[in-house]
């Protein structure tokens, strides 16, 4: 979804569909998971496939650096849609104190120090530490595409229809 809305902020509401469209025609594979696509079809990082591009998160760099080298891939930062992922107490949880308590554990300074490490994204805490290999190879990039959330919500459906017709037929 972030790489669709990443190409809807590039392209516009109107250009997107041309840029998948000729994606598929160079012949681009879509798979059912990140590992497939980044053990398997992959030629870098420890991949032996013959795909030279992979779709992964901009901090996998930092997660692919050998013992005193340079990473094995990179990260394209001037094509990224900034991705959140969030945590809440829906309204009328059967167990709202529960949840809380979850979420109050998940904003701790152990668990928001353990993110990036684990999820291999950047913690919602901006003091918590980052591992030494992320601010040299895991950078935040600077001017993400973005699309307006009520857009967002409004297209969601039919672009991911449009999408699916275009790459999976």
């Amino acid at each position: 979804m972030s790489f669709l809305l990443a190409t809807v902020g590039a392209f516009g509401e109107d250009g997107w569909q041309q840029y998948w469209e000729d994606l598929e025609a160079n012949g681009a594979k879509v798979v059912e998971g990140w590992s497939d696509a980044y053990y398997v079809d992959f030629s870098g990082s420890e991949g032996a496939g013959p795909r030279p591009i992979v779709l992964s998160y901009a901090s996998s760099p930092a997660a692919e650096v050998p013992e005193n080298g340079e990473p094995r891939t990179g990260a394209l930062l001037d094509t990224c849609f900034r991705q959140v992922e969030y945590a809440g107490v829906l309204a009328g949880a059967e167990n709202e104190e529960g949840a809380r308590a979850f979420v109050d554990f998940l904003l701790s300074p152990e668990v928001q120090a353990d993110i990036p490490g684990q999820m291999y994204m950047y913690p919602v805490d901006d003091t918590a530490p980052l591992p030494d290999a992320w601010a040299e190879h895991a950078p935040l990039a600077e001017h993400p595409f973005d699309v307006d959330p009520a857009t967002i919500s409004a297209n969601r459906e039919d672009w991911i229809a449009t999408w699916s017709e275009i790459v999976t037929g």
